[in-house]
């Protein structure tokens, strides 16, 4: 009864509290693969009812090496550094972020496409060897040698799809314009002012946010910042000590030249 009691004080269910985690389907454990995920823990100093994040592994037989952290400090730190991100003071920065990943996955996707047709090329050649094998060879060896072929036709065909988005995404890189990326910014900015609307926007700019038992990294969408669509990913990571999030020790990691306090 007591328990109970308690629980009610505190607007708590077995189910934990009635709104929904911050972050919660965005975090992923490193060490193990699984989602982290929100939940309410009864213990501390004080022995009472906290919010946490946990790796959903503790839940299962296996103990998972990535610590519970609290869910207000996390949020926070999140919250913060994503508002950082979006301040007009930083759209330089931003511009300059963008521009040279932009540079960096031009140069990875011609790469990657020169890859690609040179494999092309060495499948057509095994194919056309194949097909002569095939004409001089027995029944039994021709199906092993068609089936051989086919899955080099699949093959080629996957590369032909995969360069063709290389492609697409190598025409339509441009370089980002700061009144552009101030448009965007503003935008976010007003979304996340809005506490109902925060999980919204959270899911636009963050891709993943992993933790593990040493750090907390989020791994930022720049392609939302970009009025041109991408196959290709394009992450900028914002990367902090897990411990002084949860001590609540928090710096801004936008700028590494730069060691402002966030809080």
């Amino acid at each position: 009864m007591q328990d109970l009691l308690k629980r009610r004080k505190h607007g708590l269910s077995r189910n934990g509290p009635p709104s929904k985690y911050l972050l919660s389907s965005m975090i992923q454990c490193r060490n193990c693969g699984r989602s982290i995920t929100g939940q309410t823990s009864y213990g501390g100093r004080k022995k009472e009812y906290r919010v946490i994040y946990r790796c959903k592994t503790h839940k299962k037989d296996v103990i998972c090496k990535t610590k519970p952290i609290n869910a207000l400090y996390l949020d926070d730190f999140v919250l913060k550094n994503i508002a950082f991100v979006l301040r007009v003071s930083n759209v330089k920065h931003l511009q300059q972020i963008i521009n040279d990943k932009l540079s960096e996955l031009s140069l990875v996707l011609k790469q990657n496409i020169q890859k690609s047709e040179d494999k092309i090329i060495e499948y057509g050649d095994e194919i056309k060897l194949i097909t002569k094998v095939i004409a001089n060879s027995r029944k039994n060896t021709e199906l092993i040698l068609n089936e051989q072929m086919y899955e080099y036709i699949e093959i080629i065909s996957e590369l032909k799809d995969e360069n063709k988005k290389n492609l697409t995404d190598l025409n339509t890189i441009q370089s980002v314009y700061q009144k552009d990326l101030k448009i965007k910014q503003t935008y976010y900015r007003n979304i996340l002012s809005k506490t109902s609307q925060r999980k919204s926007v959270l899911k636009l700019l963050i891709h993943k946010i992993y933790q593990d038992e040493k750090n907390v990294s989020i791994n930022i969408n720049l392609k939302s910042f970009l009025e041109i669509e991408l196959y290709s990913d394009l992450m900028y990571v914002i990367k902090q000590d897990r411990d002084l999030i949860a001590k609540k020790k928090l710096y801004n990691n936008f700028d590494l030249d730069e060691k402002e306090s966030i809080i």
